[in-house]
């Protein structure tokens, strides 16, 4: 699978990679991305999933939704997790927590958001993945195990609860949104011309020649697919758009065939990643402007996530609220094995003793 162009076309509510300050500990998981799922079953001595699995001041964490959140893990996009010394549940709980506190300091400074708020944000969501993905988003949640209201309580929330924190008491005005939405058209706000694929690939040429002959003789790609030596679901198929207009060079080889393939095509075999691919364009779209009155919530949160962002100030006060709150918590977990992890966010890092770092 590509591993940089389609990633490029992403949604900052989801990947949350246009966050400009980075909070002590906190580990916000994203859904999407080449890095496969890691299938993990319940790691707890707990013999039941009934009852809470932690609880923070007196909020109950329920064990069900502990041993969801452990069944559809997914490392980020990138593929490195920021805790690769622990166990899953270990990382999976910490976030959890780390969400609640968050969700109870928002309350506590009348910053918490809406149910129209978060309603708002998820819709913009899904409408600017659907644009991305050649998949529905909304059934890649399904497919993954998840409810619309289970993604809008673990992502959208805790997510909207940070930034309304970070942000509190700054104004917005429509012409700062305007002037955002024109700063970012480029690069948030344009769907790209694309190609929707499928591709097979071959470890050799003499493999991809044959198939490539049967499939000018008359046979069909979804035929011929069980030949391909990666066996991906959906006889190859690439559920991300792949923009035409990429102009990285290590795309390019396969980019330049896709641009001269009409839809319906398949491409003779590519040299490529030290393969042989071979390529049906399955359908391809038009370039698109995303209008800005089809995302006024994703503007508002990315421009108080970037305003908050610019002010040294104003984030390290945010920070240090956020480790009081995380300190002064009553954190209890009811298995054992997670005792360290209370005694670890008791004791988060004292960021006035963290020096910057220094360009050279």
């Amino acid at each position: 699978m590509f591993k940089g162009n389609h990633m490029k076309q992403r949604s900052r509510a989801l990947s949350m990679s246009r966050l400009v300050f980075s909070l002590a500990g906190i580990f916000f998981l994203s859904l999407f991305g080449c890095s496969k799922v890691e299938a993990i079953g319940p790691g707890s001595s707990a013999t039941t999933i009934s009852g809470n699995i932690a609880t923070v001041n007196g909020v109950g964490i329920p064990q069900v939704y502990f041993y969801n959140a452990l069944q559809i893990f997914r490392l980020p996009a990138n593929g490195r997790n920021p805790y690769p010394n622990e166990s899953v549940g270990t990382t999976i709980l910490r976030r959890l927590i780390q969400n609640q506190i968050v969700e109870q300091l928002a309350k506590k400074e009348g910053v918490y958001p809406t149910d129209a708020d978060i309603q708002s944000l998820y819709k913009e969501v899904v409408y600017l993945q659907d644009k991305k993905s050649v998949k529905p988003f909304e059934k890649q949640l399904s497919e993954l195990g998840l409810t619309p209201a289970y993604f809008q309580k673990d992502q959208i929330l805790p997510h909207l609860c940070q930034i309304n924190l970070a942000a509190k008491g700054l104004k917005i005005t429509d012409q700062e949104l305007s002037t955002y939405y024109s700063e970012h058209l480029a690069d948030e706000f344009t769907i790209h011309n694309a190609a929707h694929i499928q591709r097979m690939v071959l470890t050799t040429k003499a493999a991809a020649d044959k198939i490539s002959s049967a499939i000018k003789a008359g046979k069909t790609f979804d035929e011929m697919y069980s030949k391909s030596e990666s066996k991906d679901p959906d006889f190859g198929d690439i559920p991300q758009w792949i923009a035409l207009d990429d102009k990285n060079p290590q795309f390019l080889p396969v980019i330049n065939v896709l641009n001269a393939t009409p839809a319906g095509g398949v491409t003779a075999p590519i040299s490529f990643q030290g393969a042989y691919w071979i390529i049906k364009v399955v359908e391809k779209r038009p370039a698109e402007i995303i209008p800005q009155d089809k995302v006024p919530a994703t503007l508002r949160e990315g421009l108080m996530q970037e305003k908050s962002g610019a002010d040294s100030a104003r984030l390290s006060a945010f920070e240090s609220e956020l480790n009081a709150a995380q300190r002064n918590a009553d954190i209890k977990v009811m298995d054992p094995q997670y005792n360290d992890l209370v005694t670890e966010l008791k004791n988060p890092p004292d960021l006035s003793k963290i020096s910057a770092p220094t360009s050279h």
